[in-house]
């Protein structure tokens, strides 16, 4: 009982998330490719963010296309996972991971173009960063063995960022995001903790605001017949309404007559 008790629970249902949405973009048959099928489940995509799917924005993080890519974020989440629910507790370790998910989304809004993305990574970064505040924060960091683990795995993350097709973004986000959560959770008194997120939320302010003024989609970046293939999946599966409603709101977007003549 004891040792149930202490198991990751949390970290584990995560990847069970992530492990069956893995299956649904490879096996479900909806007659789309595994980018459109991603991209129907709620992958990042940012025509469709703009379009108001902003809850794209964090359910990107349960997406994977590739069994490589889902292994190698699960083998991640399991080592910060059981670290974090240990280090900050439950509710904060799921706070973080999920304000670290968001943060690499935004980031990857305002500095990228038009693109599709998958993966936990940004979340895993922003756990990274957490993990590594609180241990320098503690002192940890004066251990040679700590120090020489935590350095270890932070060059293995940077190095996956010169992988063709990372959005490098993402992490870069990720790790600002769980950082500002370390940041005010573990403030020493209440006045830091204010301090702490008065400049958070100003810093989130101002992403924000460079995300309103990047809200476009350029012509040659523009891929209709990839919406019109999602957008008809959605129609068979019983969610016509919504289907023509994102055919109007991205014709609208794009300028274009196109969606909502397929739909009709």
């Amino acid at each position: 009982m004891k040792r149930m008790a202490q198991l990751p629970k949390a970290t584990l249902i995560i990847l069970l998330l992530c492990t069956l949405m893995c299956l649904a973009v490879n096996f479900l048959p909806v007659g789309l490719n595994a980018t459109e099928k991603a991209i129907l489940l709620g992958a990042y995509y940012k025509p469709m963010i703009i379009a108001g799917e902003y809850w794209r924005l964090i359910s990107c993080g349960l997406l994977h296309v590739s069994f490589y890519h889902l292994f190698v974020n699960m083998y991640s989440l399991m080592n910060l996972g059981t670290v974090s629910e240990k280090m900050f507790g439950v509710r904060r370790y799921l706070l973080i991971l999920c304000v670290s998910v968001i943060s690499g989304s935004l980031f990857l809004f305002a500095l990228a173009g038009n693109t599709v993305a998958v993966g936990l990574s940004g979340g895993l970064y922003g756990l990274m960063a957490a993990v590594l505040f609180e241990i320098i924060r503690r002192g940890g960091w004066k251990n040679q063995g700590v120090r020489n683990s935590m350095t270890n795995m932070i060059l293995i993350n940077l190095l996956i960022n010169f992988v063709p097709g990372i959005a490098w973004q993402a992490h870069i986000g990720g790790a600002f995001g769980g950082l500002m959560c370390a940041v005010v959770m573990k403030a020493e008194n209440r006045s830091d903790r204010i301090n702490a997120l008065i400049g958070s939320v100003l810093l989130a302010g101002v992403l924000v605001f460079v995300c309103l003024q990047r809200a476009e989609i350029r012509r040659s970046e523009t891929y209709a017949a990839t919406d019109a293939r999602v957008l008809l999946a959605e129609e068979s599966l019983g969610l016509k309404g919504h289907a023509v409603h994102m055919a109007e709101k991205l014709d609208a977007l794009y300028d274009i007559e196109y969606l909502e003549e397929i739909l009709k």
